[in-house]
């Protein structure tokens, strides 16, 4: 029985190591781009044309399409109201990329903003309840754009500013909001289990 639970307990710190991991290489990601979107972004442009300037609502109705997707295939566990959720989502994310996003470049800063409030959410989810797992990963992602921005103070080709410090907070929040929506997630083994430590 020891043992057992010892492998159990193993198992659960691998997991939980592995989505800190991916956290990790996802704030990493957000800074490594902070100096070097404005470059790749401008040679990306001129090499195009102007129709890369779309790649931000290209990324959004490509993310769209797969979360409705995956609510249609699984439409037993959802109503109405989670598919108009979603839409409010959707219509407040294209909303900060046309009239928020200054730049183009700004609008995948956007989305690395809800991909990273996800991937906090799903480490967090590891040892707290849902909403405490929410709130925490709310915080954490929140915390980080505005470490973010403070980078950018330094950096010669970036500057900061408080409204783009807001838009990171708004992405975070919209990405634990889309998360509550779309995977409802009521408990798992793995909560269970630390829980018991």
């Amino acid at each position: 029985m020891g043992k057992l639970f010892r492998g159990e307990m193993a198992g659960f710190r691998s997991r939980e190591l592995l989505a800190w991991l991916y956290v990790a290489a996802m704030m990493f990601c957000i800074v490594l781009s902070l100096p070097l979107t404005p470059i790749l972004w401008g040679k990306a442009s001129k090499a195009i044309g102007p129709i890369f300037n779309t790649l931000g609502y290209i990324v959004l109705a490509g993310i769209a399409v797969g979360i409705v997707l995956h609510m249609i295939s699984h439409r037993q566990r959802y109503g109405i109201l989670s598919f108009i959720l979603l839409a409010g989502f959707g219509a407040t994310y294209f909303f900060l990329l046309k009239y928020q996003c200054k730049f183009p470049a700004e609008r995948l800063h956007l989305m690395e903003y809800g991909l990273l409030a996800y991937l906090t959410y799903r480490a967090f989810r590891l040892r707290f309840k849902k909403m405490a797992a929410c709130l925490l990963s709310f915080a954490f992602a929140s915390a980080f754009g505005f470490i973010d921005e403070a980078i950018q103070y330094i950096l010669p080709n970036r500057v900061f500013e408080f409204r783009d410090a807001f838009t990171n907070t708004i992405a975070s929040a919209l990405g634990i909001l889309v998360v509550i929506t779309v995977l409802k997630v009521n408990g798992n083994a793995d909560n269970r289990r630390a829980n018991s430590v």
